[in-house]
């Protein structure tokens, strides 16, 4: 059985490689030869997509020219420091900070925030411990609140406060969803 099913799989993989390559009635996937799309004598508006071997960028055609689509952000996974008094949380190392289960809140805790970039947004996630607390949490960064001229972390036991803030360049805005 595991001798038939190699070819199969070779010869499907190389029929696929082909049509793509060829780019079929021009719709579909390109992928340029000479380094660039407009190789693709006959694309199709809004169905040709193609990798650009010079931009190192994939491009769409609009029907007149290949702009490049719009890159995506990369995530990355949540930070989840040490409970401590003083945590810094660097904005370009995630766009998430965790203090929850086995890490949640021991003490009270302030944050500072580094490293912000025009257009950056972050999530806190905070959880409060199951027994000791409740601990308190502030942002050493001066913080314009949605709705509010302060934020005060949930006091309930065990519960969560997911705190979005948006860096516009200039002001940090933040919006806590609290008591979960």
């Amino acid at each position: 059985m595991k001798k038939r099913i190699l070819p199969v799989l070779l010869f499907a993989l190389a029929l696929a490689t082909s049509a793509i390559a060829s780019g079929p009635s021009g719709a579909g996937w390109f992928i340029s030869t000479s380094g660039t799309c407009s190789e693709n004598t006959s694309p199709v508006t809004g169905q040709s997509l193609c990798w650009d071997a010079v931009d190192h960028v994939w491009k769409w055609y609009n029907g007149t020219t290949w702009p490049s689509l719009p890159t995506l952000p990369i995530v990355t996974p949540p930070l989840t420091p040490a409970d401590a008094s003083s945590i810094t949380f660097d904005w370009s190392k995630s766009s998430e900070l965790d203090l929850i289960g086995s890490n949640a809140l021991s003490v009270n805790t302030m944050f500072t925030f580094t490293n912000m970039t025009a257009g950056q947004k972050v999530l806190l996630e905070i959880q409060q411990a199951a027994s000791g607390g409740p601990y308190t949490v502030g942002i050493t960064n001066t913080v314009k609140w949605q709705n509010a001229s302060t934020w005060t972390m949930t006091t309930t036991a065990s519960k969560k406060d997911y705190v979005w803030c948006h860096y516009d360049g200039t002001d940090l805005t933040c919006s806590p969803n609290q008591t979960y």
